[in-house]
């Protein structure tokens, strides 16, 4: 396998040092150097169910199940083991 020669993977795949400037980057050609390449995205994760800003109300609910649903992703074809949720702006987590 090689690195793809797309100008998308070039300009758009890239995390370079902030000191480096897009001047720096094109002149020195800091956007070709390898260990800069973003290869794997990082885990992301999303609710879908309850909506954003949606409040369910937990001390009234208690003896009740609460459906939470959404997706995510862990980047590298690594599998997802485990998604957590917090009941109080992420104090805890379970």
């Amino acid at each position: 396998p090689h690195e793809s020669h797309s100008c998308y993977h070039y300009w758009d795949n890239k995390y370079l040092p902030p000191q480096v400037t897009a001047e720096m980057a094109a002149s020195e050609g800091w956007w070709y150097k390898q260990e800069y390449i973003i290869n794997e995205l990082a885990l992301n994760s999303f609710i879908c169910k309850p909506n954003h800003n949606d409040t369910v109300p937990l001390a009234a609910n208690l003896d009740k199940t609460t459906c939470v649903s959404g997706y995510a992703h862990s980047g590298g074809g690594r599998m997802v083991t485990r998604v957590e949720l917090s009941t109080d702006h992420g104090a805890t987590w379970d």
